[in-house]
């Protein structure tokens, strides 16, 4: 990249692989696999022409059903994945650690959430939201 002949395209793929090469994009990546795999059978079963609307319910009570065995074991659920991430993190030479964090905060929270978090924050809250 630094031998590039546009200066702006050579900055912008540094910049890129340097976003990539972070234990966060791995969270993002490795939690986005695991929804995604959750939520296709649901979709292409809604997405089909001859959609069966019994099929595609109980598609999505399976689906529900694995989304609250997610919220009840969530500490097995985050070991599990997070053991793939320090896996895929090590094979690449990227370090994990843990954010920084300030010791006295006043206008903000304390802790950087990892996208690992928010994500299993937000399937939470939809799974709240589905079984009302």
């Amino acid at each position: 990249m630094n031998s590039w002949q546009s200066q702006q395209s050579g900055a912008q793929a540094s910049m890129l692989l340097n976003s990539i090469l972070k234990a966060e994009f791995f969270e993002g990546l490795i939690c986005l696999r695991e929804v995604s795999t959750l939520l296709q059978p649901v979709s292409l079963a809604l997405q089909a022409v001859g959609t069966d609307l019994v099929q595609a319910l109980n598609n999505i009570d399976v689906t529900l059903s694995v989304l609250r065995q997610w919220r009840s074991q969530c500490e097995t659920t985050f070991s599990k994945l997070f053991a793939e991430v320090t896996a895929m993190a090590s094979d690449l030479d990227v370090q994990v650690s843990k954010p920084r964090t300030a010791k006295r905060s006043v206008y903000r929270s304390n802790a950087c959430w990892v996208m690992m978090l928010k994500v299993i924050t937000v399937l939470m809250c939809l799974t709240q939201c589905w079984i009302r």
